[in-house]
Parts: structure tokens; C-alpha cells; sequence
């Protein structure tokens, strides 16, 4: 009997030797949740003091959205459920910041088998839980700046390459061109052109600035100048296809949009209605805009081929996806287009019908 008090006693000493001296935060707790006992690590991670917890219940200080936890915590390990637990809470340290941590309940039993209390460990990972975010937030910014990169690049190839076709046939057209006022037309073209040209060339210094949040660098954009200034970019395109463009644009609709992309925007869906236009009629492209709300819908109609949407509906603005048999056809354009649109806070959707044209209806904030 003296040897079996002398054991409990060594043992209940060598516990609390461990219970104080524990690396990671240890309590005791109650079947109503009450702190019972706390050591000095525990105290260190909350921030308060053991004479302060055991004036409170765990569920004081812990996060509301885990509240269900600590009621499921105490189901299952007071009801004699479960013989350890083992749960990720957040706690409200004594300075109001957040404390993260995984909590693993052992519960302790009478002689009669009825649970007393529960001790419980505390592992403070808050630390980790920093450095996980850090590491999305750093995963976050590079996925962003590589779609800046890919914005910047289809703007360099896509429409650089516009103005570069465009200069050229003018250039072709003035060679062969005779007649002195037809001349002078083309060289006002010309001037255009190249006007444009070195608009979009400016405005390629906006995406190379729009690094982590493309918010930041909306602007206030008249959309009928831009669709004017589009049009001189590919105005020998226009007369090569002999293409009628129908505006219907209020000079009183602005949107707030990165002026680069938004003109990427618009010579993409013109370029393409070009590209695929019918072999059977002439194109005509009418472009409208509609107060809606908060917005402005932008709309694009063409009498081109035509997309079936039964079958290609769900791949229409995925990357490397083609739906004609055209030698040009990268299928980027639209990806990147919905990708920018995105990128200021928009949206765009389209309705196709084979053989008879496309439109495609675009949502910006207007400004």
C-alpha cells in the first residue's frame, strides 16, 4: 500500500514536473469547458496570465466560427466518445490578434470511469499559418504579373502585328494608286495608321505597370473615341474586305478600364469578325452600347461564320482553342480578351449561330 502511494505520488510529481516545464502550451479543462490549470507556454501564446484563463471557458476566447468545434470537442470527449481528439482552433490572444492552433484533448477518467476533466496540448502554429499565406500571397502576385506578361505579349504581337499589316497594304495601295485625290486619301490613312500605332505604343507602358491589383490602374475611357481610334488601325483592313462597321455608341458612355487593354479588347473582336467573316456576303460589323445599371454593355454583332456553340461552348474562351479552319487562327484571342476584361472587374459572353454571325456582349464599370 506505502509502495503504490509512494508511485501515485512520484508519478502525479513527475506530471506536473512535465505539465510546467512543456515546450507547447498544456491545461487542464473541465467537462464545462473551463480552464482548470494552464502552464507558462500556454500563458505565453494567449497572452494571459494562468490567474486570468481560469477565470474564463476556453470558448471566451475562441474564434466564433470554431465555437462548433469546441461543442463537438466537448460531446465527444466528455461523453466518453472518443478516447483522444485532436482539432485546429483559433484563439483571440489578449491583444485581440489571432492565434492559431491544433489542439489535442486526452480525456482523464475516475475510478467509476467517468471523465473529470481533459488535458489538453496546445500547439501554437500561428507562425506557419503567416508563412502559408506569405506563400500564396507570393503565388498570387507571380500568377498575376505572368497574366500582366502574357497581356503585354498579345498586345506586342497581336496588335502591333494589326497596325504592321495595315501600314503595309496602305503603303501597297499608294504604290499602285494613280489618281492624285485617291493618293492623298491613302496618305491621310497612312498618317492615321501610324497616329495609332504610336497610341498603342504609349499605352503599352500601362501594362507593363499593372503588376499585382489591375484595378488600381483603371482609367476613365470615352468607348466610341476608342472604337474610332481602332477603326483608323485597321483601315486598310476595312477596305481590302470592302467591311461596313455600323456604330451606335453614345459619346456620353464611359468605362473605367486600362486604356491598352481595353483597345486590345476592341481590335481583337473587330480583327476577328474580319478573319472570319462569310465567303458569301459582305462584312458588316455593328458595335452598340446600353446603359445598364452600374455598367455599360458593349456589344459586337458580325455576319460571319458563326460559331456552334452546342459544341464548342464551353472551350469558347479556353487557351489554344480554334473552331475554324483558318491558316491564322492561334486560339489565344479570345483568352486573353476575356483575361483582361476579367482583370478590370468585367465580363463577356457570346451567341453564335453557324453560318450566320456572332455577338459578343461585354460588361465594364462605367465611370
Amino acid at each position: 500500500m506505502r509502495s503504490t502511494e509512494l508511485r501515485l505520488k512520484r508519478s502525479a510529481k513527475s506530471f506536473t514536473k512535465t505539465f510546467e516545464n512543456a515546450a507547447i502550451g498544456m491545461a487542464l479543462v473541465s467537462p464545462e469547458l473551463k480552464w482548470l490549470k494552464a502552464n507558462k507556454s500556454l500563458s505565453k501564446s494567449l497572452g494571459y496570465s494562468e490567474k486570468e484563463l481560469l477565470k474564463m471557458k476556453t470558448t471566451d476566447i475562441t474564434h466564433p466560427d470554431d465555437l462548433e468545434n469546441s461543442s463537438s470537442f466537448k460531446s465527444k470527449v466528455f461523453n466518453g466518445k472518443k478516447n483522444n481528439y485532436q482539432i485546429q482552433k483559433r484563439y483571440f490572444h489578449k491583444n485581440g490578434s489571432m492565434v492559431h492552433a491544433i489542439i489535442g484533448v486526452t480525456p482523464v477518467k475516475d475510478l467509476e470511469g467517468k471523465t473529470t476533466h481533459a488535458i489538453t496540448q496546445f500547439l501554437d502554429i500561428t507562425d506557419r499559418i503567416k508563412s502559408e499565406k506569405k506563400l500564396k500571397d507570393l503565388l498570387k502576385v507571380t500568377k498575376s504579373q505572368n497574366e500582366s506578361l502574357m497581356n503585354f505579349a498579345h498586345i506586342v504581337s497581336h496588335n502591333l502585328r494589326s497596325h504592321s499589316t495595315n501600314l503595309t497594304m496602305l503603303a501597297n495601295f499608294l504604290t499602285n494608286e494613280k489618281e492624285e485625290d485617291e493618293r492623298q486619301n491613302l496618305n491621310r490613312m497612312i498618317s492615321n495608321a501610324a497616329e495609332s500605332l504610336a497610341e498603342t505604343i504609349r499605352h503599352l507602358n500601362d501594362v507593363v505597370q499593372v503588376k499585382t491589383t489591375p484595378l488600381k490602374n483603371l482609367r476613365k475611357i470615352n468607348i466610341l473615341k476608342t472604337i474610332q481610334q481602332c477603326e483608323k488601325s485597321i483601315e486598310g483592313l476595312l477596305e481590302k474586305d470592302v467591311a461596313i462597321i455600323k456604330l451606335d455608341i453614345s459619346s456620353n458612355h464611359f468605362v473605367n478600364a486600362v486604356p491598352a487593354y481595353l483597345e486590345s479588347i476592341f481590335l481583337n473582336i473587330l480583327t476577328n469578325a474580319l478573319k472570319y467573316r462569310s465567303k458569301d456576303r459582305l462584312p458588316v460589323i455593328e458595335v452598340k452600347t446600353f446603359l445598364k445599371d452600374d455598367k455599360i454593355l458593349i456589344t459586337f454583332s458580325d455576319n460571319g461564320q458563326g460559331i456552334d456553340l452546342k459544341r464548342h461552348g464551353d472551350k469558347i474562351f479556353g487557351m489554344y482553342k480554334t473552331f475554324h479552319n483558318h491558316k491564322d487562327a492561334k486560339g489565344i484571342g479570345l483568352f486573353i480578351t476575356k483575361n483582361q476584361i476579367e482583370s478590370m472587374g468585367g465580363s463577356i459572353k457570346i451567341e453564335s449561330v453557324v453560318d450566320q454571325g456572332s455577338t459578343i456582349f461585354i460588361e465594364l464599370k462605367q465611370s
